[in-house]
């Protein structure tokens, strides 16, 4: 699939989203009070999401669904794509279309609807593991999902991840932090961790976007 392509997919999608989260609401209204105002408004120079929303949205608007915000931050790097594509940097594009197919998947969960969940699945998480549905299984998704959140969150803007270990090496303190701090209790060693982290990135949504020089699967 080309870069055109994927940023053409990712703003139909997005687009998609915001008239079935506003009802009655047409492409040009998306246009006019979301696709605007990011491409005036935005700053590539932030990268944490929370920081984006607080310099796209007022108070107000940060109390929407979170689907909102995800729409918001979709449009974000669909965006980002589109700029770094006009300027013919192709590997800030293709980091850019992996964070937009990545907040696609989220806004598409935030809905909550079986057929919307199982389109997810197929575009943006492919192949995560959902085992047995018990206790320990759901914490441990709960700690991938972290860890997939924090591999585009944490991502190096200018030339991204050097390759899936690299990206496990530079997360693994902070995902195990999170792990201890919600009690989840399920990963017992810190020392191995980093082995676990390294295999759980090869399921991050658009991993292959996200570590385009990964080595082989260990």
């Amino acid at each position: 699939m080309t870069p055109e392509f994927l940023i053409n997919l990712s703003y139909q999608q997005v687009l998609g989203y915001f008239v079935d989260e506003f009802p009655g609401k047409k492409e040009h209204d998306f246009r006019t009070e979301i696709f605007s105002k990011v491409w005036l408004l935005d700053n590539d120079k932030l990268e944490e999401s929370t920081a984006i929303l607080n310099l796209l949205t007022d108070s107000q608007e940060r109390a929407r669904t979170s689907k909102f915000g995800y729409i918001l931050l979709t449009t974000v790097y669909v965006i980002r794509a589109m700029k770094a594509f006009d300027k013919k940097e192709k590997q800030l594009t293709w980091s850019y279309i992996a964070d937009a197919r990545y907040w696609c998947g989220a806004t598409i969960t935030a809905t909550h609807t079986p057929e919307q969940t199982e389109n997810t699945i197929k575009e943006a998480r492919k192949s995560v593991a959902r085992s047995g549905g018990n206790a320990r299984a759901k914490k441990l998704d709960k700690i991938k999902q972290e860890a997939f959140r924090l591999s585009v969150e944490r991502k190096p803007k200018i030339n991204g991840w050097k390759s899936r270990l690299h990206a496990s090496k530079m997360l693994a303190d902070e995902v195990y932090k999170f792990s201890q701090k919600n009690s989840y209790n399920v990963i017992k060693s810190r020392d191995s961790f980093n082995e676990t982290l390294y295999k759980w990135l090869k399921d991050a949504p658009m991993a292959e976007l996200l570590f385009p020089n990964r080595k082989k699967s260990r």
